[in-house]
């Protein structure tokens, strides 16, 4: 999802908005590819700033009370990658329902994956997508779903029934997690759907590992996927 190449992907857009045509060329070089070598080592310091951030939230005593970092273990970290890659299977079909089906709201998806966030990753290697992957899904899951989804529910917990607590903090966590990647209203509804499922898996296992696997899996399958699409933007 990538929550530190929002800013960036809205760059691209206010200079090809403002010249009056796309500069990003998916047949040639990409003016900007040597930039965004800079700017992809800074997503993966931000996305790593992340982590930090959680930590700092948990200081504060907004964090999952019931999954204390010190307990984790070899079992739970098992259940995150088996659980956590099963669960990418359904994310893999809605890409692959982005690139192949001919809706409206997909349409749009793809449109602004090429345009915007392919020039980000054109050039990267497969270390530095694996990199960022990781350091994304840990790191956003971390924050989202252990610190602020977990955080809420265990403060909501002792004034109200634990199915509503659950609720209200799975609700406000995806949004937040929605918005802060609403690049464009369509990428908005996409994550904040995906903060949905990665925050329900988080409240059925009791294990933040199993949607940071998820998120991890998922962005650097996406990433290599996305490099490798082609063709023009459809006209919407």
């Amino acid at each position: 999802m990538y929550l530190a190449f929002a800013f960036p992907c809205f760059r691209i857009k206010l200079i090809n908005q403002s010249s009056g045509a796309n500069l990003v060329k998916l047949d040639e070089k990409e003016p900007l590819a040597d930039e965004n070598v800079h700017v992809l080592w800074v997503g993966i310091l931000l996305e790593g700033l992340l982590i930090l951030a959680a930590v700092g939230f948990s200081l504060l005593g907004l964090y999952d009370h019931r999954q204390a970092l010190s307990e984790i273990d070899f079992g739970l970290i098992k259940e995150g990658l088996v659980w956590g890659g099963a669960a990418v299977l359904p994310m893999l079909g809605i890409l692959v329902g982005v690139d192949y089906l001919p809706i409206s709201f997909f349409r749009s998806l793809r449109r602004f994956c090429i345009e915007y966030l392919k020039p980000l990753f054109q050039h990267a290697s497969l270390l530095e997508i694996g990199l960022l992957s990781a350091l994304a899904g840990l790191g956003e899951e971390l924050l989202f779903r252990w610190s602020i989804q977990g955080g809420i529910q265990y403060w909501c917990e002792p004034v109200m029934d634990r199915v509503y607590s659950e609720v209200i903090a799975l609700t406000v966590a995806s949004l937040l997690f929605g918005l802060c990647h609403a690049v464009t209203k369509s990428y908005f509804a996409i994550t904040f759907l995906i903060g949905l499922f990665l925050g329900g898996l988080m409240t059925l296992t009791q294990n933040w590992l199993v949607p940071a696997f998820a998120h991890a899996i998922y962005d650097f399958a996406a990433l290599v996927y996305l490099q490798r699409m082609k063709g023009s933007s459809p006209q919407i």
